[in-house]
């Protein structure tokens, strides 16, 4: 399955916790499977203007992720886990469910 994670700093990172954590982003990147087995960041992307990182991840489960997300809630970083799905595989699943909300009740 495929989840955004939306990270976002608790409060101000000094210095030194900024640049620890840019050293960790690149290990994970460099070696997911040696902290995330199983799964691949597709892509990652800062935002221009707030401290905000938006990352793709195709996960075996969310539970997979969870150790590293610990590691940045313990250096002042919180995390949105948002489950996500391609527009298109999101369209056929909404069109037949539209389909089956149409259907007679005696169908169902």
């Amino acid at each position: 399955m495929e989840y955004m994670l939306i990270h976002k700093p608790v409060g101000y990172l000094p210095p030194e916790v900024m640049k620890s954590g840019m050293e960790q982003a690149k290990n994970i990147m460099t070696n997911t499977q040696a902290f995330v087995p199983g799964g691949k960041c597709t892509a990652s992307y800062t935002s221009v203007g707030t401290q905000t990182i938006f990352c793709l991840w195709d996960l075996p489960n969310v539970e997979s992720i969870a150790p590293v997300l610990q590691q940045m809630k313990a250096v002042g970083w919180n995390t949105e886990i948002i489950p996500i799905v391609k527009s298109d595989v999101a369209m056929a699943q909404m069109e037949k469910m539209m389909q089956e909300a149409k259907a007679p009740a005696i169908a169902r």
